[in-house]
């Protein structure tokens, strides 16, 4: 009788401590599973750029912040033969599952410009650790890709050429992440 006591004492406290074992799991998915809105991570964006351009100049609208590196060169004052402007707006930022964890991370499409009506687009990429989107990747190699889906770990866009004769060329492309890359897929 003793015996069984004992062995009904011991599956109770097993089965306490898988529940209190199973809750703190649940905890650490809520939080690693938070809905993140593109006004936050337009503002974690922008701290990163400010944290990687020397000598930053913010200017900020409601839909996109724009982040220079001083002032335009055919302005009144020294000028900046370097001069280049990020701009974030947050029609161009997607939220979705980039590395198969089930959790939202984000990709934010950077418009980069250096004066005149020339400008080239970077992904900056952001992955959810336990509920925190941390900076991942920024992509400045890849040709002027617009991306607007993530769906299974793929980001769909439309890559965007010109031909011989200055002509526009659109190509929809894949991309996934595979490490610490955005490479293209069929």
């Amino acid at each position: 009788m003793k015996n069984s006591i004992c062995i009904i004492f011991i599956l109770f406290l097993s089965s306490c401590s898988q529940t209190q074992t199973n809750d703190k799991s649940s905890d650490d998915n809520k939080t690693a599973n938070k809905i993140f809105t593109k006004e936050e991570i337009a503002e974690l964006s922008k701290k990163y750029l400010v944290n990687i351009i020397p000598n930053p100049k913010l200017s900020s609208d409601t839909d996109f912040v724009s982040i220079s590196n001083g002032e335009y060169p055919w302005s009144d004052g020294p000028g900046n033969d370097d001069y280049f402007v990020y701009e974030i707006h947050q029609k161009y930022i997607l939220i979705g599952d980039l590395n198969g964890d089930n959790f939202d991370d984000a990709e934010v499409q950077l418009i980069i410009s250096y004066g005149g009506n020339s400008a080239t687009a970077e992904q900056l990429i952001f992955i959810n650790e336990d509920g925190i989107l941390k900076p991942y990747l920024h992509s400045k190699n890849l040709p002027d890709i617009f991306f607007n889906e993530i769906k299974s770990g793929i980001l769909y866009g439309i890559e965007e050429k010109r031909d011989e004769d200055y002509n526009l060329k659109e190509k929809k492309v894949q991309y996934q992440l595979i490490g610490k890359k955005l490479v293209e897929i069929n």
